[in-house]
């Protein structure tokens, strides 16, 4: 099958599935997400999860696939399947993360899916035919028209659980787990400023550079403010 990758190379794949060349971010992010959005009843699978764009294909064709070139010339025509980029993002997030939401079967019927369609991008016409998957598959939870929840490689997990945040409020999802997720951050976030606080009192407390440290064991913090 010909594959259209996310650089404009065209290359061959046996796969046959999309899902099969997906690529997700590192497992502590994919903890997060199950943390924050659940599981999927009877399936066992994150409600969420997030996974590397340019690895994220859609199968199309079935029909003619034309290419065409800068000036609107056809230069490649052909019968067949074919995968092409999932996600219409900006060059520079290719190498980044989208967030996607599982579907069921059922709800990918209610989408569309399964439906032909022709699908023009002003240089390919595409006959789009992906099935309602049998076993479901994801796809990415939108932040506007036409635009994913995507991330950098280096995200923050407080980003990731604003982005939960913005998405409860469309979808009615329980609280509890975001507000668990981010109250756990908040105390290792105390923590760490308590130990900071030691440290530089223990630093003004020093009469001066010959004099040793002053213990803190019996200084009352209780009063310092948890952020």
């Amino acid at each position: 099958m010909h594959q259209l990758c996310y650089d404009g190379r065209w290359i061959t794949t046996n796969f046959r599935d999309p899902e099969l060349l997906s690529e997700l971010a590192p497992e502590h992010l994919q903890l997060l997400c199950k943390r924050l959005g659940g599981t999927v009843p009877l399936k066992d699978k994150p409600r969420f999860r997030l996974a590397w764009v340019q690895s994220r294909y859609q199968l199309a064709g079935g029909k003619n696939v034309t290419i065409l070139d800068s000036n609107s010339n056809i230069s490649f025509v052909y019968s067949g399947n074919v995968f092409l980029p999932r996600y219409q993002v900006p060059k520079q997030a290719h190498g980044w993360l989208v967030l996607e939401m599982f579907n069921t079967k059922e709800e990918l019927i209610a989408k569309g899916y399964g439906k032909p369609e022709i699908e023009w991008d002003g240089t390919t016409a595409i006959y789009c035919n992906e099935p309602a998957w049998e076993n479901g598959c994801y796809e990415a939870v939108m932040n506007g028209p036409m635009l994913p929840f995507i991330f950098p490689p280096d995200v923050p997990e407080e980003i990731i659980a604003w982005a939960f945040g913005a998405i409860r409020e469309r979808m009615n999802m329980k609280p509890e787990d975001i507000i668990r997720a981010m109250k756990n951050r908040n105390q290792q976030e105390a923590e760490k400023q308590k130990q900071e606080i030691i440290y530089e009192l223990s630093q003004k407390r020093r009469v001066n550079l010959g004099d040793p440290m002053i213990s803190l064991a019996n200084i009352d913090l209780s009063d310092q403010k948890e952020i």
